[in-house]
């Protein structure tokens, strides 16, 4: 269905950012199919916190917000230990990503080509990207203890992150994505 979803979407032209146009659509492809069911979700009990907590500006402010939320305090806790067992440099560029691609003036090429770049360069080895070591660590050796190119998220400079986001190398085996 995802090839009819992505050509009815780029029919809707001018009405393409209208989320009413764009749930009659997911509604249209859904069918005979049953939405899916609040109560067992796993976020909405979780929703104000999620989004008191991650609606920040940095990852940093992200963590300390978890760090001091009180309303769903384990939920907090249990998060942020996840994250903090996580590649640094990761999360970090994710997290420059979600900020990249939330604007209204962002196209879905804009996002695609980003979206290719980083798929391009988290596959780089260390220093560079954490993927090979996150592998080896829960694949290969299955020891479970990664070691990260970056310590923590405060060791990760924005030169890091935005080096992901840049255009190719012009030597690059496969090129930038043509949309």
């Amino acid at each position: 269905k995802v090839p009819v979803l992505r050509s009815v979407l780029e029919g809707l032209n001018e009405d393409a950012g209208k989320i009413t146009k764009i749930k009659e659509v997911l509604e249209e492809l859904r069918g005979n199919n049953s939405p899916p069911n609040p109560e067992k979700s796993v976020v909405v009990p979780h929703e104000e916190c999620i989004n008191k907590c991650f609606s920040q500006q940095r990852l940093e402010d992200v963590y300390l917000a978890l760090e001091t939320h009180n309303d769903n305090r384990d939920w907090a806790e249990r998060t942020l230990k996840t994250l903090q067992s996580m590649s640094p440099i990761s999360l970090k560029v994710t997290f420059e990503a979600l900020k990249r691609h939330a604007g209204k003036h962002v196209t879905i090429g804009d996002a695609l080509r980003d979206e290719y770049r980083l798929s391009q360069r988290f596959m780089r080895l260390q220093p560079h990207s954490d993927f090979v070591e996150g592998i080896r660590a829960v694949l290969v050796d299955k020891d479970h203890s990664p070691k990260w190119s970056h310590k923590t998220i405060d060791d990760v400079s924005e030169d890091d992150v935005d080096e992901f986001f840049e255009p190719l190398e012009s030597n690059h085996p496969r090129g930038e994505l043509q949309l």
